[in-house]
């Protein structure tokens, strides 16, 4: 009996072993994004300027008006993508929330459209492997459908990825929404033990 009790004991030690360095858990973590490039130009912060770097112009001043300017109106430091199982989870379901900043725009009394705030969208996926670097994203919510799509998921490095989508992006300078081509690209941030 002792021996079975230890050769039980034996293979589950191997297995846990195995399972952390398995394709999941070295891709698993939170991601932040580094880059948000369109095809298309837009001026997303109401500076009058359109640019194709919608990173710069999420993390840019936003102009409320031509006298009122707001500083640091969004910061990528406090939104990650995650993607799942983490290390100190017990399910192993591999999620994948993307946690892409998507515009709220209101209209003040007189028509003028503003900058509410940004939602976080893209929040709901599930994810597998592909033989090669890409990677197959499945949605079972048409939530996000309002804000964009997600075409396709590649791996870059051990730990970097890239989405590429298309996103409804409001431009200000023709006060319009405009359905843009997009790369997003993300970094692991180290995990702290």
């Amino acid at each position: 009996m002792k021996k079975l009790i230890y050769l039980l004991f034996i293979i589950t030690f191997i297995s846990c072993n195995k399972s952390e360095n398995s394709p999941v858990s070295e891709f698993a973590g939170n991601y932040k994004i580094v880059s948000i490039i369109s095809e298309k130009a837009v001026d997303m912060n109401n500076d009058g300027i359109v640019s194709n770097d919608v990173y710069l112009e999420i993390i840019s001043p936003y102009h409320l008006n031509s006298t009122k300017i707001i500083e640091d109106y969004y910061s990528f430091d406090f939104y990650y993508a995650e993607m799942r199982p983490l290390k100190y989870q017990t399910n192993n379901a591999q999620f994948a929330n993307f946690s892409i900043p998507c515009q709220h725009i209101e209209y003040t009394s007189d028509g003028s459209p503003f900058l509410a705030f940004y939602l976080q969208e893209f929040i709901f996926y599930t994810y597998e492997f592909t033989d090669g670097d890409e990677v197959i994203l499945t949605s079972d919510s048409d939530h996000d459908k309002q804000f964009g799509c997600i075409n396709s998921m590649k791996r870059t490095g051990k730990d970097t990825f890239v989405l590429n989508m298309n996103i409804n992006l409001f431009d200000f300078k023709t006060e319009k929404w405009i359905d843009a081509p997009i790369q997003i690209a993300y970094q692991k941030i180290p995990d702290k033990e």
